[in-house]
């Protein structure tokens, strides 16, 4: 066998469309190959009487790689255009710290040659190397290689190398086309883990409130093998061009399987429509209400196929049908091992989720309809008839032009519409794979690549068989026995979760004290200008120390627990982590530099993943008090230690369940006599739906607990923010921040807070409470700045959004707050001063605050400029700040240290815009 048939035997393995077009070639014909007789690996190619490389082949290559290697040496991924000869990659895969190498080659013929003079083999089947013929090459593919956890964290050290100046002459606009690729796969890799842990906490919660209940329920094995009752499946979404293709609908409804999104369920009822399969997935309250608003006779012989994370509201609105639960592929998901429930849902929408359960289903042709994926020309978002309106715009997530339906011009989309139409794209470049057909018959919106676009009439003509009569799909629930042990199985899981969380987090928390103490040391001896008084023993400690806590996301375990709630802290930081690990060193100097840079990193990185341990703690508790179904409560005992102290029996007939719940905070209503008020805090409440069955600790403060307005405020931010309400409450000139024990004991923060009192005169600054113990703190703590401050306890996120134009948040609890300022409220900005930048250069421009750095109108920028920056502004907007609004009304300082301008600077820009 040929080391040319060596190569090509393995890549069928791992490229069988690249290997099969190789296999059909006989020869190369556009290019001529000259081979040194006496130096096997000194090949030329020429084009044209044009050699690639212009002087010797071999020398080339080798001095081109040790450039390379000088600056990209521990660059585990490194990306490239054109293969030429080969030889290249074969020197630099000998560096073992470069784990892929991927190489995009536009020319065939060239892959050809380099495959007949290298033996690539290992690096082929290892996926070492990844090699690329461009006209094969989609979204979908280049996507799918950031399914890889490690190369999304290395997206910021993305270069696309051109191999040598012949590429470069030749092939310039493909190499355009190439990077523009692989930026729009890096933003969507990055962009799907999310930008905070919010999401993935409130799936915990929901998902440990909800198994149970779902394996009661038929499994997804189940469905997709009973819900194929035709060979064509209608996805039905509620984008604006929905409305025109219900008539056609209604009169195949017999003859197709209807797969509908949630929101399009009261649209197809009313539209006299009966969708077989009802699918939703989101974790909000408020989804519900699409369920409520369809009456029972709707939901008759429907199939509900909701994922284990919806919220549990949802499920009580289902009146009549099946309900089958399934799970999303979450590590948190995956941790329970019910894998007959999972796992679909690895796209974002409801409409993603639709297309894999009909892809599992083996439907040969999938339609789908009213997938705009954009906005109507006339602005609208949604089709007629949806429950929340027809103009439901996101502005948040800005608007980006995409390619139209039809491929006639441009239509306008968000960012995440846009996650949803890429997600569409990798699912069908996979399924075309197995001859499944997509056709877009939506007739508006954006083109969805790899989808055939063809009218609704011409689909229904070519792909439905009037004459063929579906049945209803029937499912089948659990047998007792399996049901039972996987009731078993929960319990025994949620409680190894609980303990497993505490032991892990006591460790992260140990490993943070101690980098933070070195940390305040480092500042206190101006270490970079005293390298000398650093410990090199005390920094390869902690380094190590630091590798033991990062080891824990290769357990397993501690993967599938925590890697979803983390993963939008760590994907972020480790980004930037990524660039000093990769920077090369030179000196001793130079190595003490990074292992100080190492250790100053991951401080932050330690303080937010102990705090994303404790709030998956908090989920889970959450969770399991969500699952609470009060109308089947009997009784609520009373325990202090384990002592039972009383049982209460509860009479739902008379409403008793008052005098022991509050619903509404999900607290404690008791009271304990005289004798007992001393053992308070040792107090526990269990209920059970039995005189003797304990179910779980209810884990709640009572009304009298001093806490109980915080515990009330916080599950307050669990709830359905009203978007429209939170918009229009801002109060001009009025700086706040939460006055907890911790804030109110942090000296430094404390420090900050009368500082900006004395910088900002005019300023009135909002202290919020929970607790007369604090508020005393604080009238302690601010006795002679007491005139400009304003004490206020809160109740819910509105009573803060209403007195506010800047938030100040130093740490983990008042992180949850931000979240959703951010996300609700465009003119409240939101601060951070967890991080003390060392240098303005390395500020986060569109982290810094909420309402100026977010808005481009603010800085005049134009539609030009901004589908030049493709809606991501933050380099424009850091020139318009550093080099032209300087000159201007902001009077921004460019000389200010990094601290001056973190803390105070961006302060006064904020409040004198």
């Amino acid at each position: 066998m040929t080391l040319y048939e060596q190569n090509l035997q393995v890549l069928f393995q791992v490229n069988a469309q690249l290997a099969s077009r190789l296999f059909a070639l006989k020869t190369n014909e556009k290019f001529e190959v000259f081979v040194d007789k006496n130096d096997i690996v000194n090949v030329n190619i020429l084009h044209q009487h044009e050699p690639i490389y212009s002087g010797i082949a071999r020398d080339e290559m080798v001095e081109r790689c040790n450039i390379l290697e000088a600056q990209y040496m521990h660059y585990p991924y490194l990306y490239f255009y054109g293969i030429g000869n080969g030889l290249l990659y074969k020197l630099l895969l000998q560096n073992s710290d470069h784990k892929k190498i991927i190489v995009v080659e536009k020319e065939i013929e060239l892959i050809y040659i380099a495959l007949h003079f290298n033996d690539f083999t290992k690096e082929i089947l290892d996926e070492r190397l990844i090699i690329f013929l461009q006209e094969d090459i989609s979204f979908g593919q280049i996507a799918a290689l950031y399914y890889d956890q490690m190369m999304r964290l290395y997206t910021k050290t993305y270069h696309l190398e051109i191999h040598n100046s012949f590429y470069e002459n030749h092939y310039m606009n493909e190499i355009i086309q190439v990077n523009r690729l692989f930026a729009k796969s890096l933003e969507h890799a990055v962009y799907a883990a999310g930008n905070d842990s919010i999401d993935a906490l409130i799936g915990i919660q929901h998902q440990v409130a909800n198994v149970k209940k779902m394996v009661h329920t038929p499994s997804l094995l189940e469905f997709i093998k009973k819900a194929k009752n035709s060979e064509v499946a209608v996805i039905v979404a509620t984008g604006p061009s929905l409305s025109k293709q219900l008539p056609l609908l209604k009169e195949i409804q017999e003859h197709v399987t209807i797969f509908s999104a949630d929101a399009s369920f009261p649209i197809l009822y009313n539209a006299g429509i009966k969708p077989d399969v009802v699918l939703s997935l989101e974790r909000v309250a408020a989804t519900a209400k699409f369920f409520t608003k369809v009456p029972q006779d709707g939901h008759k012989d429907v199939v509900f196929a909701i994922t284990s994370i919806a919220h549990p509201d949802i499920f009580k609105e289902i009146k009549d049908g099946t309900l089958h639960v399934s799970q999303r592929p979450f590590g948190y998901t995956r941790f329970f091992e019910l894998h007959e429930y999972g796992y679909a849902g690895i796209g974002m929408s409801v409409a993603n989720l639709a297309y894999e359960y009909t892809f599992h289903s083996k439907f040969k042709t999938i339609i789908l309809i009213g997938q705009d994926l954009a906005y109507a020309p006339d602005g609208r978002s949604h089709s007629d008839g949806h429950i929340y309106g027809i103009n439901n715009k996101d502005e948040k997530h800005g608007t980006i032009k995409v390619p139209a339906y039809g491929g006639d011009g441009s239509v306008k989309t968000n960012r995440i519409w846009l996650l949803f139409k890429n997600a569409f794209e990798t699912d069908i470049y996979n399924t075309k794979k197995e001859g499944i057909e997509t056709i877009n018959a939506t007739e508006g919106g954006a083109h969805i690549d790899g989808a055939l676009e063809m009218p609704f009439t011409e689909v229904i003509e070519k792909y439905v068989d009037k004459t063929f009569i579906k049945e209803q799909i029937k499912l089948e629930g659990p047998i007792p026995l399996m049901m039972e042990d996987n009731l078993k199985k929960i319990d025994e899981k949620i409680a190894y979760m609980s303990e497993y969380i505490k032991k892990h987090q006591q460790k992260v928390e140990e490993v943070f004290l101690a980098v933070m103490q070195e940390c305040e040391k480092f500042d206190e001896l101006d270490v970079y200008n005293n390298l000398e008084s650093a410990d090199s023993e005390r920094l390869i400690y902690l380094m190590d120390e630091i590798d033991t806590i990062k080891a824990y996301f290769e357990d397993e375990e501690f993967a599938k627990i925590f890697t979803d709630s983390t993963q939008a802290m760590v994907v972020s930081l480790e980004m930037d982590l990524a660039k000093i690990q990769v920077r090369i060193i030179k000196t001793e100097d130079d190595k003490k530099r990074k292992m100080i840079d190492w250790i100053y990193a991951h401080r932050y990185w330690l303080f937010s993943l102990a705090g994303t341990m404790q709030a998956t703690m908090d989920a889970v508790n959450m969770g399991l008090e969500m699952s609470i179904e009060f109308e089947a409560i009997e009784c609520v005992r009373v325990y202090v230690d384990d002592k039972e102290l009383q049982c209460l029996h509860v009479r739902h007939e008379d409403a008793l369940m008052n005098n022991f719940f509050d619903i509404k905070q999900m607290c404690i209503d008791y009271v304990l006599d005289e004798t007992h008020e001393e053992i308070a805090n040792n107090v526990k409440f269990f209920y059970s739906n039995t005189e003797k069955s304990f179910e779980v600790e209810v884990h709640m403060p009572r009304k009298d607990d001093t806490h109980f307005n915080e515990f009330a405020f916080k599950n307050s931010l669990e709830a359905t923010i009203d978007k429209e309400k939170i918009e229009n409450l801002y109060e001009k000139g009025a700086i706040g921040f939460l006055a907890t024990e911790e804030n109110l004991e942090d000296e430094e923060f404390m420090g900050y807070i009368k500082e900006l009192y004395f910088r900002f005169p005019n300023v009135l600054l909002k202290a919020f409470y929970f607790n007369f113990e604090q508020k005393k703190l604080l009238e302690t703590t601010f006795c002679n700045q007491i005139d400009r401050f304003k004490f206020t306890m809160p109740s819910s996120i509105y009573d803060i959004s209403n007195e506010l134009e800047i938030f100040l948040y130093p740490n983990h609890m008042d992180r949850s707050i931000y979240l959703q300022l951010i996300k609700n409220s465009s003119k409240i900005a939101c601060l951070d001063i967890i991080n003390k930048r060392k240098s303005i250069k390395d500020l986060d421009i569109e982290n810094a605050g909420n309402r100026i750095f977010k808005d481009p109108n603010r800085f005049n920028v134009t539609a030009d400029e901004i589908e030049k920056y493709e809606n991501s502004y933050t380099k424009l907007i850091y020139e318009r700040i550093y080099h032209e609004v300087s000159k201007n009304d902001y009077r921004i300082d460019t000389s200010l240290d990094g601290y001056e301008f973190y803390m105070f600077e961006r302060v006064n820009l904020i409040l004198n815009v």
